[in-house]
């Protein structure tokens, strides 16, 4: 256990930290104003590749202990293929619907994405090391790049650039190592892959829908109310939350198999982490959080007001993270979208009323998005009160 949570902690301090300077990096180059622009041009990519993709990885592993897995792998593949190059025709309609200029490049995103099937293969053989290693690649590459960037451009589109091929770096890698470890059958298509998953990947596809409105989907309309500098400075103070998940996500990770057995069989669950650590973590964020806006605002007496608020949103996730293992494990997938529908529902009305009452609205969105999250949830699940903390 040791070693598996040195690794997922390892890799996920090099992708967060990085992310997390690479956007300092930005705000010094670009200006807030230049890196809202950036912000927004990365929410809707991340948002078209949501509402185009689904984690195919996840029927692969259903399919992990049977014969002819070659055949499905190959036939996830292709399906990532088309489904790319339908990510790349939805990117075009959006942005000349949304006037957006961006430079063709910016196109080719969605197509070589294929992490959702390619990570496959290192998460059935559970070598998550290799995968932070890969997932860490990019990271460092996006970071030194817009460090050597910082000292001569100041384009959007430049960053855009590098930004791409630090993806092309991690899915040549992940396509790498996934061809090595299973061969893809191209000759033999299974499309019983496809009709045997349908209910999980409908599951998944419209879950991953609703995430996009708020992993990408709120700051376009972040932009479209307020726009350039409000998106940068909101991302910024949303980037925050980035250090309090290297606290939380590799213990999620580890222990989301055994929250589904557990509960499967009947028996109660406790989190690793006791309240003491979790509030000292999340004092340490906003300590950390104060000092970068003192860095970017000469007095950020507001932002600091802003910043505050919005995180109380990060603290109350924390208590709620592993509920979703629960409730799969209970066969209530379907409950939980509806709860995280009702979630998003309350933090893009707060979003979209922010502009007609006051800023602060903007920033309580996400403590209102994770509270209605958690009375839903914990209303349902009984079990969360037998937690030992």
């Amino acid at each position: 256990m040791k070693n598996l949570l040195f690794k997922l902690f390892s890799g996920n301090i090099v992708v967060a930290g990085s992310s997390f300077v690479s956007s300092i990096i930005l705000l010094r180059s670009l200006g807030i104003d230049g890196y809202g622009q950036y912000v927004t041009l990365l929410a809707l990519l991340t948002t078209v590749n949501a509402l185009t993709r689904f984690p195919s990885w996840q029927g692969l592993i259903k399919h992990s202990n049977l014969d002819g897995l070659e055949n499905v792998f190959g036939m996830a593949l292709i399906l990532e293929g088309f489904l790319g190059i339908l990510g790349s025709v939805v990117l075009i309609i959006l942005t000349k619907i949304m006037t957006i200029d961006v430079p063709l490049y910016f196109y080719c995103i969605p197509f070589i994405y294929f992490r959702n099937t390619t990570q496959f293969p290192l998460i059935y053989r559970e070598n998550y090391g290799l995968y932070a290693i890969i997932t860490s690649s990019g990271a460092i590459f996006r970071l030194f790049s817009f460090f050597i960037l910082s000292f001569n451009f100041d384009q959007v589109g430049q960053y855009i650039l590098f930004y791409m091929l630090s993806i092309c770096i991690e899915e040549s890698l992940f396509l790498y190592l996934s061809i090595k470890n299973i061969k893809p059958a191209f000759n033999r298509y299974d499309f019983n892959f496809i009709k045997n998953n349908s209910r999980l990947f409908y599951s998944l596809y419209v879950n991953a829908s609703i995430k996009s409105l708020y992993r990408g989907g709120d700051l376009l309309l972040v932009n479209y109310l307020f726009g350039d500098s409000t998106t940068g400075a909101f991302k910024l103070i949303k980037n925050s939350g980035i250090l309090f998940q290297i606290i939380i996500d590799p213990f999620y990770q580890y222990y989301y198999r055994k929250d589904v057995v557990n509960s499967s069989n009947g028996e109660n669950w406790k989190l690793p982490i006791s309240n003491g650590l979790t509030l000292f973590g999340y004092a340490g964020v906003n300590l950390i959080g104060l000092m970068i806006l003192k860095f970017v605002y000469k007095q950020p007496s507001d932002q600091i007001v802003y910043f505050l608020v919005f995180n109380v949103g990060f603290l109350i996730q924390f208590f709620t993270l592993r509920l979703q293992g629960i409730l799969i494990a209970n066969g209530e997938d379907f409950f939980f979208t509806k709860a995280l529908l009702w979630a998003v529902t309350g933090y893009l009305i707060a979003i979209i009323i922010s502009p007609y009452t006051s800023l602060i609205i903007l920033y309580l969105s996400w403590p209102i998005f994770y509270a209605i999250w958690a009375f839903i949830i914990i209303k349902r699940n009984a079990n969360y009160k037998n937690i030992m903390i």
